[in-house]
């Protein structure tokens, strides 16, 4: 948000100057993130000298050097990819790149397909004596990255939808959105979703992740009770991301009650309710597409 508000939307001698290099990483660059994107992402990331292009930047505007800075790409980003594969750069000439949305219907029978379904309701209890715990994600000081979520599959507390195998490769790059339409037993609780990569070795690699506190769902300027029983539109940012769905591999979407110690555990027990069919949908940015498996 910060970077398209100064690159689209600030004065004359801001406007259109910004530099944005994207890649996968924790706060103090200890790498934590990529022991568990595949052996080779590290030196593909290596092939971007971020502290370089740091340093040419501030060598133009500060020291008038004419090193044309300004005539590359804004916009450079690295695209993961999961199961040992090699990740790449791609770059743009703004954030989010071109992309087309791709909606992705939460079903019945634990189905995440591109069509409508019948409507039906599926749910779970968050337990606060027993949170469903943390495994890597968006962290500041705790492990960092795509770990494999697969351990936490088999939880009655955490719902886990699947598409169908993919038949050709699937990259997305841009910001994650989910809109679900929720009940509960309460005025307010916390809504988790992860976006996962699940790879045909049982692997559940997670991609990002958003979470949502119910008085919150009508925006943070002001909480609104939830009205108990009743279902809702609770919209959730995974934030952005980019990767690379390989073939033969399936997108998947974990929704739980929490995700602790990373997010404060909800105190008192609740049922979530999920209206599947047409009322829930997750919204992908999609940038390609391959077309066989054998890309």
């Amino acid at each position: 948000t910060a970077f398209r508000r100064w690159q689209n939307e600030a004065g004359e001698g801001a406007r259109g100057r910004q530099k944005l290099v994207m890649g996968p990483g924790d706060h103090i660059q200890t790498a934590l993130f990529l022991e568990h994107m595949g052996p080779h992402d590290n030196e593909s990331l290596g092939q971007v000298d971020v502290r370089a292009l740091a340093e040419r930047w501030f060598a133009h505007y500060l020291l008038d050097e004419d090193n044309g800075v300004d005539d590359e790409p804004a916009v450079r980003y690295f695209v993961m990819k999961g199961s040992q594969s090699e990740g790449h750069w791609e770059t743009a000439d703004n954030w989010p790149p071109e992309s087309e949305s791709f909606d992705l219907r939460l079903l019945n029978n634990d189905f995440l397909l591109d069509q409508d379904g019948p409507t039906a309701v599926t749910a779970f209890t968050h337990d606060p004596q027993n949170p469903v715990p943390m495994l890597g994600g968006r962290n500041l000081f705790s492990k960092a990255g795509a770990f494999d979520q697969a351990s936490l599959a088999a939880r009655d507390d955490r719902l886990l939808f699947m598409s169908p195998q993919l038949v050709g490769s699937l990259t997305i790059a841009g910001e994650i959105t989910a809109d679900l339409s929720v009940a509960i037993d309460g005025d307010d609780g916390y809504l988790v979703l992860q976006l996962l990569d699940i790879a045909p070795d049982g692997t559940h690699r997670l991609i990002t992740e958003g979470s949502l506190r119910g008085q919150l769902r009508e925006g943070f300027t002001k909480a609104v009770a939830v009205p108990a029983g009743e279902f809702t539109d609770w919209p959730v940012s995974l934030f952005s991301s980019a990767w690379r769905f390989q073939p033969g591999h399936r997108i998947g979407l974990a929704v739980a009650g929490s995700n602790a110690p990373r997010l404060a555990v909800y105190p008192e027990e609740r049922r979530f309710e999920i209206a599947v069919g047409k009322a829930s949908v997750l919204r992908l940015p999609v940038v390609s597409r391959g077309t066989t498996a054998g890309e």
